[in-house]
């Protein structure tokens, strides 16, 4: 909303004042003339009413309030977009660390055939990556799980379900050395 009435100003003066605060940066009272349809000597009292009004101090009030106005309502709506994406981050790296525990609530049974502990490792890194982003934090350095020559882990055989076990406790050691703290498994009695 433009600024205030002032006293002494007439319906007529202030109402062309509004409109000239709306017309935004490329204001004039030339355009203001034909914007309100008036004849071309009309100019001369749109002069008269800004001097005698203040205009130039009142419009530049009212773009300051304008902008402010509009960069708060901005800011808020880039705040609350960021609140989504990183509740979304958390409600998936929830899901990702049930199904990291899970892997050792089951010893890996099954589990491992359906999503590898490198996918996994991969998309907890991912999903971490994006939250920092969110907050305005650098990603953390890169966290990978392989088997031996960096193939995939082995998921047979008697010895995965220990290599996967000591595989997390590594990339829990290196999340937390990178500043993530609180990776927990419930059950986790190791």
């Amino acid at each position: 909303m433009a600024t205030p009435r002032l006293k002494g100003e007439t319906d007529k003066a202030y109402s062309a004042f509004r409109e000239y605060c709306y017309m935004g940066a490329e204001r004039s009272h030339e355009k203001l003339r034909v914007t309100l349809g008036k004849r071309q000597g009309y100019v001369g009292v749109f002069e008269r009413w800004s001097s005698a009004h203040r205009w130039v101090e009142r419009v530049a009030e009212y773009d300051v309030a304008h902008h402010i106005g509009v960069e708060s309502r901005l800011i808020e709506e880039q705040v609350e977009d960021s609140k989504v994406r990183i509740g979304m981050v958390k409600a998936v790296r929830g899901r990702l660390a049930a199904v990291l525990k899970d892997i050792f609530d089951k010893e890996g049974a099954g589990i491992l055939q359906t999503m590898s502990l490198r996918d996994a490792a991969q998309c907890l890194k991912l999903l971490n990556d994006e939250a920092r982003k969110e907050l305005g934090e650098e990603p953390a350095q890169r966290v990978e799980l392989s088997g031996p020559g960096g193939g995939p882990i082995q998921t047979d055989g008697p010895d995965y379900v220990a290599k996967a076990k000591a595989d997390l406790e590594k990339l829990k050691q290196e999340l937390e050395a990178d500043g993530i703290k609180g990776l927990t498994f419930e059950g986790d009695d190791r």
